[in-house]
Order: C-alpha cells, then structure tokens, then sequence
C-alpha cells in the first residue's frame, strides 16, 4: 500500500495505492496539484515544492505510480552589500564619507585620501593603529563592513652624528631639511682637523665646516685629522 500524510488541509485523508514498503522517505513541500480522496487513485503527483513547515511522509512506495519531485529553480540571493566607514579618529576637520558604499562583496574598495582632516597620514582599521594599515590611494578588496580610523602623520627624521664629542644641537633633522656641517674638533695629538668624512678612514664623501647637505638618512660624519701635514 502507498499512503501519504500531512498535517495540510490540503491533505487530511489517507489516499492508499500499490503495495507496502518500509523506510519511510520525507519530503517537504508547498502544494501538491490535484484533488484527492480516500480511496482514490493517485491520477498524477504533478508538483511538490520545498518548503520548510509542511512535510510529506512516505512510508510506502510503488514504483508504478507516476510521482514527480519537481523542485524549483531557486533564485538567485541578492549579493551581500558591506559598508565602508571613515572615523576622524580626533583629528580635526571633517572625515570622508564613501559615495559608493556599500559595495557588493568583494567590490574593489580605493581608500580616501583623508584631505579634509588637519595632520592626517593613514588609515588602520584600529583606532590605536595596532590593526591593517591603509596608505591612501591604496586598494583592497571588501568581505566585510569595515570602519577606517585616521592615523597621524609621523614626519621621518634623521640624526647626524659626529665623532670626537662634537655634538649637532639640531639634530634629529626632519627628512629632507638642510644640514649644515659643525666645525671640527681640537688637534689630535698635535696633528690638525682636516675634514669630516662619512667614513672613519676617510674614504667615504668629504664635508668641510660650513658645507652643506640635503638629509634623507641617518649619517655619522667621522674627524679626519691631517696626520702627514698633507
């Protein structure tokens, strides 16, 4: 014997075809197409469509009985949307806001330039700056909502070093100032200051007292004394 049953209005008389089979086989579904009563041979299951509160029980099955498990084609989900945020982070001035967020995922994101906040240099997804950094202009591609805090700018400087307790009051120098070479220190055991010299034999670039340099890295400036009156 075939039976099905369901908890559906729709279906609330047993409708008994063929010969019994154990192992219950379960389907869900939304409707089922025809009109059935007790007794009646099943004339066509045309239709029966997923769904997740009504459920059909088979518990017997005869394999000569038309029934048909049509299950629709679903649609395709919406993308999933994520959203960019820019945080000034205390800096002063006025955080960027993305015209084009949210974006679908995995949308290629351009990171702000930050031009409206005062002193700003990156972004990083922690407001301490301990998370990823983004310089801007830079890309990456968006999994997740993601809130970008503004960094401070950190200006690069160099330190200029001399040997024989010769000290620069002015150093550390921010990248890219001006230097201006200290004069040298006292003889060295009668024997005069030649030059300073980026090498401390003396083979490396020359400076005299006075000259001057374009700094864009740390430099040790080294006393060259004229031991062979040369």
């Amino acid at each position: 014997m075939f039976s099905i049953k369901s908890n559906s209005s729709k279906l609330q008389k047993s409708i008994q075809i063929g010969f019994p089979f154990k192992s219950p086989l379960f389907f869900d579904y939304t409707t089922i197409n025809g009109n059935y009563k007790s007794n009646q041979h099943i004339p066509n299951l045309v239709s029966i469509i997923n769904s997740t509160k009504q459920k059909l029980e088979y518990e017997n099955y005869n394999p000569g009985v038309n029934i048909v498990n049509q299950f629709p084609t679903p649609s395709p989900s919406p993308p999933s949307v994520y959203t960019v945020t820019y945080s000034s982070n205390g800096l002063s001035g006025t955080a960027p806001v993305d015209p084009s967020s949210p974006y679908n995922s995995g949308s290629t994101v351009t990171v702000s330039s930050g031009s409206g906040l005062t002193g700003f240099g990156s972004w990083n997804t922690a407001a301490n700056g301990s998370g990823t950094t983004y310089l801007p202009g830079s890309t990456f591609a968006i999994t997740q909502n993601i809130t970008l805090y503004a960094q401070t700018s950190v200006a690069q400087t160099y330190t200029v070093t001399y040997n024989q307790g010769v000290v620069d009051q002015d150093s550390p120098y921010a990248a890219g100032s001006t230097v201006t070479v200290l004069p040298g220190p006292p003889p060295l055991f009668i024997q005069p200051f030649r030059e300073w010299n980026t090498n401390e034999f003396g083979f490396g670039t020359a400076y005299l007292p006075g000259d001057t340099f374009v700094i864009n890295q740390n430099i040790n400036l080294y006393a060259i004394f004229n031991f062979f009156n040369l």
